[in-house]
Parts: structure tokens; C-alpha cells; sequence
């Protein structure tokens, strides 16, 4: 995880069975909503899955959007970025679509954030996961402590995560925690 810190400003997981298609943009393997109007034109989500299992897990691999579970955020790449359940693709209709997907392509518009899925099964009893699991640990457990300190004690969790935000452009993170509530 820290050897990559530097590679990207969005960090997404993989899951096995890799489920979380809404969220999911790239460019060849699933550039269209799920939902929309040119879904048919996206290869077959069997496929998907396959080329994600067959990504390498040493290196981030670039893709539009992504979510599984879990994504580490670069606050300074968040500023001037909404969640949205709309939009479109150039040459698209407006439509209803994942709000990560929308956050994503607002983050890369503004910012120019570098938006990475990491195949690496962190969710899942697979080989290697109690190292990877206790490194993201570490690294969850480090960007709450930070939290507490920059908000005074009182991380706040909305829309079922916790946001961690800092001012000086080092990375922070968002966790799905499942709760949508002021914890203190």
C-alpha cells in the first residue's frame, strides 16, 4: 500500500466475485453505465470479472471509476467535486448513474485525479489477505486518528462513510463504515 502511495489519488479494491459494476468505468472493459442507454455496447460482465482477475496485483491499474467496498480518497483532489446520481458521457444523454462514477469524472475534470484500482482482494479470506488486511488496518486506523485531530474529536460519518479531510494536500481516506451518524 505505501509503495503505491504516490501512483494515485483515488484507490479502489477488488472483491471476489467483483460485483460493484455501477461504479465501474474503463475505458475498453466497461466504459458505459450498467443501466443507460449503450449498456449493450459494454463486454459482458463475465468478462469483466475475468480481466480483473487477471490484472497484475503489483501495480495500480487506471480506470475511470471504481468503488468495491472501500476507496482511499486524496482530499486535494475532492475540492470543487460533488456526488451526483447524474451523468453522462460526451455525446451521451443525461442520465441516472452511480454517484462514484459522477464524483470520479468531476475529481479528474477539476483536479486531474489519477483514479487506480488496486486488484488486490482486501474483503475476502484469499492468500495474502492477513497482510494486506492488517496493512489496511493500519492505514484505515491512522486516517481516523487524524480525523479526530483535525476535527477537534469529532469525526463525522455521512452517507455511510467516514470522511477524513485535511488541508495540506496529504492523503486521507474514506471508508465505508455502514453507519450514517456524528460519532464522537
Amino acid at each position: 500500500f505505501v509503495k503505491h502511495g504516490n501512483e494515485f489519488d483515488v484507490l479502489t479494491f477488488r472483491h471476489d466475485p467483483y460485483w460493484d459494476f455501477w461504479a465501474l468505468r474503463h475505458k475498453t472493459q466497461f466504459p458505459y453505465n450498467m443501466y443507460g442507454p449503450f449498456k449493450e455496447k459494454n463486454p459482458t460482465q463475465g468478462k469483466v470479472k475475468k480481466w480483473i482477475s487477471k490484472l497484475d496485483p503489483a501495480k495500480l491499474h487506471e480506470v475511470e471509476s471504481a468503488f468495491m467496498l472501500m476507496a482511499i480518497y486524496r482530499i486535494s483532489k475532492t475540492v470543487g467535486a460533488r456526488y451526483s446520481g447524474w451523468g453522462s458521457m460526451e455525446g451521451e444523454l443525461e442520465e441516472s448513474d452511480c454517484e462514484h462514477v459522477s464524483f470520479h469524472r468531476d475529481m479528474a475534470k477539476r483536479n486531474d485525479a489519477r483514479i487506480r484500482l488496486w486488484p488486490v482482494v482486501y474483503c475476502q479470506n484469499a492468500e495474502g489477505f492477513n497482510e494486506q488486511h492488517e496493512a489496511m488496518d493500519r492505514a484505515i486506523g491512522s486516517l481516523k486518528d487524524e480525523a479526530k485531530t483535525i476535527r477537534g474529536g469529532n469525526a463525522v460519518s455521512a452517507t455511510s462513510r467516514a470522511e477524513v479531510h485535511g488541508t495540506d494536500g496529504e492523503l486521507r481516506g474514506t471508508l465505508k463504515l455502514g453507519a450514517n451518524k456524528k460519532k464522537k
